[in-house]
């Protein structure tokens, strides 16, 4: 596995040369006559050697998981900003940017809710704390503006 018997056009043989199956946009089950491309929104696994050749020998492909995207057969977790709440993803913006009033870290599946007394802006990796605590009637505004912050 990880590998191909080229013999096209001539019979299958079983004293083919066996050949490396490609990069990571490829990958190559036992039993192969050729690389197979990785799916869209999946990414290359696999092989049977480590280091720098390992992505030359991909004998699977599985599917990009939430909090990531996948291109050309390798997966990337979401940029800081953002986050992937679906598997299969291939943007680098992965579901989107995160909310104002909510902070995404990288590889986030969900933005997560600023808490009392801090603010953000839409795309935001952490919220900002304001420097002092808020009336209960101004908590939601404030959670997306640093308008009262400035009091």
């Amino acid at each position: 596995t990880g590998f191909f018997c080229p013999s096209h056009p001539e019979p299958p043989s079983t004293h083919a040369r066996q050949e490396k199956c490609g990069g990571n946009n490829v990958y190559c089950p036992k039993g192969s006559h050729m690389p197979t491309p990785v799916s869209v929104g999946h990414y290359s696994v696999g092989g049977e050697f480590a280091g720098e050749n390992a992505s030359n020998v991909r004998t699977g492909q599985e599917i990009c998981p939430a909090g990531s995207y996948c291109q050309n057969g390798q997966a990337f977790r979401c940029r800081a900003g953002t986050f992937g709440n679906l598997t299969g993803l291939v943007n680098r913006v992965c579901s989107g940017f995160c909310p104002a009033g909510y902070r995404c870290r990288e590889g986030s599946t969900s933005p997560e809710m600023c808490p009392k007394n801090t603010y953000s802006t839409r795309g935001a990796r952490d919220c900002i704390t304001c420097g002092h605590m808020l009336h209960h009637t101004e908590e939601e505004r404030c959670r997306t503006s640093r308008s009262c912050c400035s009091r």
